[in-house]
């Protein structure tokens, strides 16, 4: 089983919000860095990548799910308890097993095990509308 965030990367490369300062001037808000991460987050072709991981999955004879990932850094990996925290706190600790790991390498962990991950997920195929890989259909495969 394959699991493939369904990630928006419009709303990743927004620009950032305007800062007004006291005197009515603006303030440095990030935006100049801002601007390579968003060159390289829309030159790295994240659809075509799941597009190709789709086709591989479908040639192995796997299955590939799509998840929403809202919420996703909100459960524990080990026990799967909701431990609620804000975008702030970058670290998970789980009060009912006691597990502690930074907030990244716990996200994407318990996507299985999770209603929606494992067999409830959605079908990429059908979230794109399609009921086999792009790239079976162009190639003439049944």
């Amino acid at each position: 089983m394959i699991f493939v965030a369904l990630l928006q990367i419009s709303n990743l490369v927004r620009r950032c919000k305007a800062k007004l300062g006291d005197n009515g001037q603006f303030l440095p808000n990030g935006q100049s860095a801002k601007s390579g991460l968003n060159k390289s987050l829309q030159d790295a072709a994240f659809g075509q990548f799941v597009q190709v991981l789709e086709y591989v999955a479908w040639k192995l004879g796997k299955e590939l799910s799509c998840v929403d990932p809202k919420g996703t850094s909100q459960h524990c990996w080990e026990c799967l308890n909701k431990v609620s925290k804000s975008l702030s706190e970058r670290w998970h600790s789980c009060p009912k097993c006691g597990q502690e790991v930074d907030r990244d390498y716990n996200s994407p962990t318990p996507l299985a095990p999770l209603p929606g991950g494992d067999g409830g997920g959605l079908d990429c195929y059908q979230y794109r509308g399609r009921t086999s890989p792009l790239s079976k259909q162009r190639l003439g495969f049944p």
